[in-house]
């Protein structure tokens, strides 16, 4: 015995390929509501051929109770469950083992009746009964009773039928359908074999009115396909917290990671302070007294110059003597005195006998002064130095190119966290920090001079992949009740983010499509007994239907439960 469970969109073929595999000589297909095999009566003539064939004895195993009709009338017994299928299997292979030759003398009348009595009403005629209520033998057909060996009515295979389990029509049968066994029983001694033989005939006779009935009773199928209906677009806003570790759906907040970016620049830049070095000039001066009275005393520091304005002080502390008359001469005083310029500077280098000014004091003493030579030495040097304005300046640039550097550290993918996007708007740089600082550098004798800044800045990293799952979640929680959503229909866009408070934002637009699970047993309910145009009106709100009437001229759906059957296809996307 070999089983075989198909799947509801299995095909004929798949069907006939589970057959020929089979190793064994009992084969049963079990099929699901809703079988696609089932979907036909000529599937069934097929199984049946090959079952033929392939001297195969096949059954089919439905929980539908017009899959079993149809399968019995193609000539295939049918059961409602597994387990229905091995006791029929059971009984009949119990009841071959009875009626083999046994022992001589027939071997007890016990041992004749185990199976009990044959069961034959005409109520057993009914179409989808007959499998269930009498089996038929190895060859297919009904059992007959016939007298015993000892009088008692025993089963006997009818010639094989077509399907004559269910329909009682004459003619081939399949070889591979599986006799249902029938019960046996003791018949009174005093009954005749005619009068089994004509009861079993008005069973057979029944049958084949009520399987003549059967094929003759307009038969519907319905099948109907829910269809996606667009859900959306719905725009949400999503926002990323740094203080947030979770996510959390109900108020749409995801984490955000604080990043410290390091930033560091530096520069060469040239010195434009300046450093003047002045060097007074130096000299010496005689200061001559016609004084005949009194020498005269002249003290350091006393002031001369030249006409021009130039000056000079004396080094140190002079007397003239008194000036001396011989005859009409008179000798003057002298006494010479080295002097420095007042003005450092080129300024202070005069020409000999330049100096001639002396206070109006000395004047007063009739002093005079000259210098016999040139004044000299006196210089202005020029040094370049690093001033105030240079470092400020070389600080303002350098925090010019950190900003850069950031902007650039900021938008490279690199530097964020693996998985996460860097949001510039949130990039917020702390103080820049030059070397050597001002003190140190200013006022540095040098032409150029070289600075480093740095600086750290922060940077929001937020991971944008569960934006489509809360897209997701919340389409799925906001559905109308009883509707689904085709997960892979779901579409997700991001905005670009803003930033307000520290917190980034995003807005999220989501759309899918949604479909309505349907009850098939409440969609016929709505259907049986209309019009094939009224029961198609009444189920396209629900998706694409496919109605196949058998006679195909019939135009209204049957009421009875055999003839019609209605399933739920698989939903399929609107959009693809």
């Amino acid at each position: 015995m070999t089983i075989h469970y198909l799947d509801v969109d299995d095909e004929v073929t798949t069907a006939v390929a589970r057959l020929r595999t089979a190793g064994e000589p009992h084969v049963a297909l079990v099929l699901p509501a809703g079988s696609r095999v089932a979907t036909s009566r000529i599937n069934f003539r097929l199984l049946a051929r090959e079952a033929a064939a392939r001297e195969r004895r096949l059954a089919i195993v439905s929980p539908e109770t017009a899959v079993r009709a149809i399968s019995i009338a193609a000539g295939v017994p049918a059961y409602a469950t597994v387990m229905a299928y091995e006791e029929a299997l059971a009984d009949e292979q119990a009841r071959q083992a009875r009626e083999r030759p046994g022992p001589p003398g027939g071997g007890s009348a016990a041992s004749r009746s185990v199976a009990g009595e044959v069961v034959a009403s005409a109520s057993a005629a009914k179409a989808g009964e007959i499998g269930a209520q009498r089996k038929p033998d190895a060859s297919g057909s009904a059992p007959r009773a016939e007298p015993g060996r000892d009088g008692a009515a025993v089963d006997r295979p009818e010639p094989p039928t077509i399907g004559a389990a269910a329909a009682g029509q004459t003619g081939p049968r399949s070889a591979g359908a599986l006799p249902v066994a029938g019960r046996v029983r003791e018949a009174p001694s005093g009954r005749r074999p005619w009068r089994v033989a004509v009861v079993a005939l008005v069973v057979v006779l029944l049958a084949a009115g009520g399987a003549g009935a059967y094929l003759v009773v307009p038969s519907a199928q319905i099948v109907v396909t829910p269809v996606g209906v667009t859900e959306g677009p719905i725009s949400l806003q999503v926002t990323a917290d740094p203080n947030a570790s979770t996510i959390d759906a109900a108020k749409l907040v995801i984490p955000a990671q604080q990043v410290s970016v390091p930033l560091s620049v530096q520069g060469t830049f040239p010195a434009t302070g300046q450093k003047v070095n002045l060097t007074p000039a130096t000299g010496t001066v005689v200061f001559t007294s016609n004084d005949t009275i009194d020498p005269v005393t002249i003290p350091a520091g006393t002031t001369v110059g030249t006409s021009g304005g130039v000056q000079f002080l004396t080094s140190s502390t002079v007397i003239t003597p008194r000036a001396t008359v011989s005859g009409t001469t008179i000798t003057p005083g002298r006494a010479s005195t080295p002097v420095t310029a007042v003005a450092p500077g080129p300024a202070g280098n005069v020409p000999a006998h330049a100096i001639g000014v002396v206070p109006t004091r000395l004047q007063a003493f009739q002093v005079s002064v000259d210098n016999p030579a040139a004044t000299s030495g006196g210089t202005r040097t020029v040094t370049k130095i690093v001033s105030q304005q240079d470092y400020d300046a070389a600080v303002k640039q350098l925090t010019t190119r950190i900003d850069a550097q950031l902007g650039s550290a900021v938008t490279n993918p690199a530097a964020a966290p693996a998985g996460s996007t860097l949001i510039a708007a949130t990039a917020a740089r702390g103080a820049v920090a030059p070397a050597p600082a001002a003190a140190a550098l200013v006022g540095t004798a040098t032409s150029s001079f070289q600075l480093t800044a740095t600086a750290t800045a922060t940077v929001l990293a937020v991971s944008q992949q569960p934006l489509a799952g809360l897209a997701a979640a919340y389409l799925q929680q906001h559905l109308p009740a009883g509707w689904s959503l085709f997960t892979d229909s779901i579409r997700t866009t991001v905005s670009n983010a803003s930033v307000q408070g520290g917190h980034v934002t995003f807005t999220v637009t989501a759309q899918a499509e949604r479909w309505h699970p349907l009850d098939a047993a409440a969609l016929l309910a709505q259907v049986r007994g209309r019009s094939v145009a009224d029961a198609r009106a009444i189920l396209q709100q629900y998706g694409e239907v496919s109605i196949t009437t058998w006679p195909s001229f019939v135009t209204t759906i049957p009421t009875l439960d055999a003839r019609v059957s209605l399933t739920v296809a698989p939903p399929k996307r609107a959009r693809t």
